[in-house]
């Protein structure tokens, strides 16, 4: 997953086997960028098919 945001900031990475209403997000983890682009690889999910992410400033 690529995150464009402000360095120093941190991010939690969220995500959702399936966007179905209602979603449920789950946090996978959180960042502090150190770049303003940064990439993040979820090494947990070697045995989904899909999964779906998105990265919100924590608060």
């Amino acid at each position: 997953m690529e995150i464009n945001g402000q360095v120093g900031w941190s991010y939690i990475i969220q995500y959702s086997d399936d966007l179905d209403a209602p979603v449920n997000w789950i946090n996978a983890e959180e960042i502090k960028l150190t770049n303003a682009h940064q990439v993040w690889i979820d090494l947990q999910s070697t045995n989904k098919t899909m999964r779906y992410y998105r990265a919100v400033t924590k608060p």
